[in-house]
């Protein structure tokens, strides 16, 4: 039997996504540029209330049985204190930090896609996205690439302050959205030593526009966040398709699912191709959008990753 606060919670997602949905339809009827505005900046999950920590916080023992791990409060240059886990290992080859998906938290997506590494002598840090700190509250909530990638700067700089990771191995995994902060964050920061990106090109602001159309509405909704936020998502620093050719001479791997219908498969080959090198691009037939690790492409998803981050750890 659930728990009255449990029971509230179940409750309160539900008034958060009607109150979503309704918006949204709204919005996409009377004021499309407002509509995107609205979808870009609110809070990233259906269910806040029932995925915040307190309901994760016992998953690595719980679900998969993984003892020796630290829950971290990690301080942001503003305030906030994120949420993560640290995953020790004996004799590590490296420390990799990994970045789940929009809407996701790191026990829903980080942990299953990535504790494999764990078995390969990795160790893992995971940590829920800044949004997460408005669980109780998500109507408060403005989202903003800018702050998302200052939280991973801030990640970074507690685990270079840290016993027990050393400095020249860390490397940065991201999974969809986070794919695509993983290529930025990789092209400005020393302390990244190798970038994984599973399905990196996602969002209509992580795409290069495909009309003029379309092209004309993202700069008014750029116009209009400025004015609204002083935010500019269109900014050069977060145009992943022009950053990625600064991540080199860093290693770079790109992972992208044949069955994937959220991210076209043509925008994770654009960034390869414009990638230099130290590259390589795995695609796998019986996978969608970051799912390999469930599919029957599970075997050459796991030899693909650890065999990347063996050859270029050791160099």
């Amino acid at each position: 039997m659930m728990k009255k606060d449990q029971v509230n919670d179940k409750i309160e997602d539900e008034k958060w996504k009607k109150y979503v949905l309704r918006k949204l339809h709204h919005l996409y009827k009377t004021d499309k540029v407002e509509a995107y505005m609205f979808s870009l900046t609110m809070f990233e999950n259906f269910f806040p209330h029932t995925n915040r920590f307190r309901y994760i916080r016992d998953v690595p023992i719980k679900k998969y049985r993984i003892e020796h791990y630290r829950h971290i409060k990690v301080p942001t240059r503003d305030g906030l204190k994120l949420d993560a886990w640290f995953f020790p290992v004996k004799n590590p080859r490296a420390t990799i930090l990994v970045l789940h998906g929009s809407g996701y938290n790191m026990a829903d997506h980080s942990l299953p896609r990535t504790k494999f590494l764990l078995d390969h002598h990795y160790q893992l840090l995971l940590f829920n996205a800044r949004y997460w700190n408005y669980a109780e509250k998500p109507q408060e909530y403005v989202s903003y690439i800018g702050n998302d990638l200052n939280d991973i700067e801030d990640v970074i700089a507690w685990m270079k302050a840290s016993p027990g990771i050393d400095n020249y191995k860390v490397a940065i995994f991201g999974l969809s959205s986070g794919g695509y902060k993983a290529g930025l964050i990789a092209s400005r920061m020393n302390e990244v030593k190798i970038a994984v990106l599973d399905s990196p090109a996602a969002g209509i602001f992580f795409n290069t526009p495909a009309d003029e159309q379309e092209d004309t509405l993202l700069k008014k909704v750029q116009s209009r966040l400025k004015q609204r936020y002083g935010f500019d998502l269109l900014l050069e620093q977060f145009n992943i398709f022009t950053q990625i050719k600064k991540v080199t001479p860093k290693p770079l791997l790109f992972l992208h699912g044949d069955k994937d219908k959220i991210t076209p498969k043509e925008k994770t080959s654009m960034l390869y191709e414009l990638a230099g090198n130290p590259k390589e691009y795995f695609t796998f037939p019986h996978s969608g959008h970051c799912d390999a690790m469930f599919t029957a492409d599970k075997e050459m998803y796991v030899r693909a990753v650890t065999l990347f981050l063996n050859k270029y750890m050791e160099n």
